[in-house]
């Protein structure tokens, strides 16, 4: 048998003075222990805000899931475990609005997911200027992009002063960095109040060329007041030439079709880069940070040339058609 005290839990609550989940625990933990049930087969599942903070509490088990989900949570652990009691709590408006959504049709057929995958990599191939945007962006994530891990480096070794301390370092390093997002901000602010800007494939090309630039100007800064101006434009090439890829892209791609091509477009972006950071970091070791960076750029940089140079449709590029 157990009793109320059993379930109160040296933990402070974290709720408003006059707040009711004060009450609902309060009742909780005297309805557990009317039923005689232990703290060590009791489990309470909840979902996101304030009154979801109940498992923490409560001396009982507890899983915190995710905003609107502590039911079908709550059933998964009944059925994974019949024996133990399961309460699930949460907001009432939150669990009959998102989960009147989540019913699973079990009628339809289980997805193909080979056959999905290869009918993206096809409407892909089918799709030349698809080709080159994802290709502009697997270029700087191996060449590029992994600069941003050399600027520890350039913070100790390339802008050295005599009077160097550790917090010197430290604050030089932090100042790079922050260049580097004050650029990409300005460039998600102007984007943003200029969404409907019809050159999206002048833009993107212009975010190219800034971008490979500045990382070549940055390889080459000998001065950190001049390496700053290269970092800021850095940051808003990096986010216009992504920004503005993604957006044809994703303007072009038949709805269901979205998930499997811009997966292809992601792994791209993101999949290439721990390689590329062991082939700079490779370089930069062998040949020093400043070569390394400046290899990568002037890679960026020719291969933006030679795209543009024989697919000159690229940077006039709107939207695009169904064949690319």
């Amino acid at each position: 048998m157990s009793s109320a005290q059993d379930f109160q839990f040296k933990v402070k609550q974290n709720w408003c003075p006059g707040c009711g989940d004060f009450s609902v625990q309060a009742a909780i933990q005297r309805a557990l222990g009317n039923l005689g049930v232990l703290p060590h087969e009791t489990v309470i599942v909840s979902g996101i805000g304030c009154s979801s903070r109940l498992p923490g509490y409560v001396n009982t088990y507890g899983f915190h899931s995710t905003h609107g989900r502590s039911l079908p949570m709550a059933q998964g652990v009944k059925l994974a475990n019949p024996a133990l009691t399961v309460l699930a709590c949460g907001v009432i408006g939150s669990l009959l609005l998102m989960n009147s959504k989540s019913q699973v049709d079990l009628t339809k057929p289980k997805p193909d997911l080979v056959a999905d995958f290869i009918e993206g990599q096809r409407y892909i191939r089918k799709s030349p200027t698809i080709v080159l945007l994802i290709a502009m962006v697997t270029i700087p994530a191996f060449f590029g992009f992994p600069f941003s891990q050399q600027m520890p480096v350039f913070a100790t070794t390339v802008f050295h002063t005599a009077t160097d301390t550790q917090t010197i370092i430290a604050t030089r390093t932090s100042l790079l960095v922050t260049a580097q997002g004050a650029g990409a901000l300005i460039a998600a602010l102007s984007l943003a109040m200029f969404s409907n800007i019809k050159h999206k494939g002048l833009a993107l090309t212009i975010g190219q060329f800034v971008f490979s630039g500045a990382l070549l100007g940055f390889a080459f800064s000998r001065s950190i007041g001049l390496a700053v101006v290269f970092l800021v434009l850095i940051g808003w090439g990096t986010v216009t030439h992504l920004a503005m890829t993604n957006t044809l892209i994703q303007l072009t791609i038949p709805n269901h079709l979205r998930g499997r091509v811009m997966s292809t477009y992601f792994w791209a972006q993101s999949g290439v880069a721990p390689f590329g950071s062991l082939f700079i970091g490779w370089l930069a070791q062998t040949l020093g940070a400043p070569i390394a960076v400046a290899i990568g750029g002037g890679v960026c940089l020719l291969a933006y040339l030679l795209v543009h140079i024989f697919n000159p449709g690229v940077r006039r590029t709107e939207t695009l058609d169904d064949n690319g």
